[in-house]
């Protein structure tokens, strides 16, 4: 299962994972073309304020509210990856999931669809079509973290909430 843990503080709002995101999503095969390109949205965004920075990404939780949340169904943990995951067949753009996301990682956009403009939900995917997260990879201060699998952060979560329950450290 994927998990991504994010320590604020280190992070000096260089937004390196913001152009990494852009880049990765843009469906371009090479960096130049990447460039060349309109290059979509970032699904991880650094906000900035006067005491610090902030990042809004999916932290892929173990019990997502924005999923229990989702009217349309769109919004669901692909099993096999361990990854919350959008239809955007499914998605009707009623922002449920925004209202219920904890971390500002879902954003809204408008595109169009053909004869119409649909709003739909968008977030990050964990970068599912490269197999792992590039913001993870390329942010320099380490203020992103994961890990997948049996020691993936949100397994990490579950043993110390285990731990405490049965009266042990955390």
């Amino acid at each position: 299962m994927l998990s991504i843990r994010v320590e604020a503080e280190r992070c000096t709002g260089c937004r390196l994972c913001e152009v990494v995101c852009s880049i990765a999503h843009s469906g371009e095969g090479a960096l130049v073309a990447a460039l060349r390109a309109e290059l979509p949205l970032p699904r991880v965004r650094v906000l900035g304020s006067d005491s610090g920075y902030g990042l809004a990404v999916c932290r892929h939780c173990e019990r997502p509210r924005c999923v229990d949340g989702c009217v349309s169904g769109a919004l669901y943990v692909d099993p096999g990856k361990g990854i919350v995951d959008i239809d955007p067949d499914r998605c009707v753009g009623c922002w449920s999931c925004v209202m219920e996301c904890p971390f500002g990682a879902i954003a809204l956009i408008t595109a169009d669809h053909g004869p119409f403009e649909a709003t739909r939900a968008t977030k990050c995917d964990g970068c599912r079509d490269i197999g792992a997260p590039l913001c993870l990879r390329f942010c320099p201060t380490g203020a992103l973290r994961g890990a997948d699998g049996a020691r993936g952060l949100a397994g990490e979560t579950r043993r110390s909430r285990a731990r405490r329950l049965a009266g042990g450290e955390g």
